[in-house]
């Protein structure tokens, strides 16, 4: 079976936030995401290295204000995450308003966290400078729509499937 239909289940420790923030103050959230904005993070799957920009840690903080606990748990994980996570479609940007990315690529993570299994929708913007990162988290029974995603793309092939321009093959 395709590693786009059936990605590994990364089990994550919901206590490791503990050391890097606090999980209910807004502001240590933010130093943290700041701290990690130099870092080049390689994804395994397309080699790309992926970094978080000003605007990326501005969604992430927005929606770990309005997606809860565990949201907030799963940022202690990003490089992880990012490491792990697999693609599945890319389409160009088509808005206007948006004109530092030409292309935006979209994975997904099976992630288990506090006993409970998630869907992790990475958002990648691609630009002249590199790749800069977003991300939605879902609870796997409330993810029925990546369901039908995973089903265009599941008869493709590595080949067929990985973001145009990867010279690299997967490391399974």
């Amino acid at each position: 079976m395709s590693n786009c239909l059936n990605p590994e289940t990364l089990e994550l420790n919901g206590e490791a936030y503990k050391g890097k923030f606090e999980l209910n103050k807004w502001k240590s959230i933010e130093d943290y995401l700041k701290s990690m904005k130099q870092l080049e993070m390689r994804n395994k799957h397309t080699n790309e290295q992926i970094k978080l920009s000003g605007k990326g840690i501005d969604k992430l903080l927005h929606r770990a204000s309005t997606n809860g606990e565990v949201y907030k748990k799963s940022l202690a994980h990003l490089p992880k995450i990012i490491e792990n996570m697999v693609y599945i479609s890319s389409e160009p940007n088509r808005n206007e308003n948006r004109k530092g990315f030409n292309e935006y690529r979209r994975y997904l993570t099976r992630i288990k966290m506090d006993g409970k299994d998630y869907t992790v929708l990475s958002i990648v913007g691609k630009s002249k400078e590199g790749f800069y990162y977003d991300q939605q988290l879902f609870l796997v029974s409330e993810s029925e729509f990546l369901k039908e995603r995973l089903a265009d793309v599941g008869q493709l092939g590595w080949a067929e499937n990985r973001p145009a321009g990867t010279e690299s093959e997967p490391n399974n």
